[in-house]
């Protein structure tokens, strides 16, 4: 169960840095053109949020479905610590996503979405690319 949900993790966490990166091409494709802020950019917004709850959810599943003794056993010490500043910072990331995207959908201005987009979005996509460096290093 844990591998399938392993492998699961990794299909939507490839499909989260798609939607990311195309959001943010548009995003700011928006602000250097001057053009509207448009259903599909809400759209994307929508599935970018999304994809970090159903990550939110894979991970706590995968947490709580690990086998901490067979980690203690291999000498992995240190991969707890990783899981809960992994938990961390992707909480984080989620919390600050909402938070912009509850701004973006207040803003009058096409300008300003796509100015509040590229923050709120650029910040959380980044740091979902530092989170995802981190654990290939480890």
């Amino acid at each position: 169960m844990q591998s399938i949900l392993l492998s699961f993790h990794a299909i939507v966490s490839s499909v989260f840095l798609a939607v990311g990166f195309i959001l943010l091409f548009r995003v700011i494709r928006g602000l250097n053109s001057e053009r509207d802020y448009m259903l599909l950019d809400k759209s994307l917004s929508l599935v970018y949020l999304t994809l970090l709850y159903i990550q939110l959810i894979l991970g706590i599943s995968l947490y709580f479905l690990r086998d901490a003794r067979s980690e203690v056993e291999a000498g992995e010490g240190s991969f707890g610590f990783w899981v809960i500043q992994h938990f961390s910072v992707m909480i984080f990331t989620l919390i600050l996503t909402q938070i912009g995207r509850i701004f973006i959908q207040h803003n009058l201005t096409s300008q300003k979405k796509f100015r509040n987009s590229l923050f709120y979005f650029g910040i959380s996509y980044l740091i979902v690319l530092l989170s995802w460096g981190a654990s290939m290093l480890r």
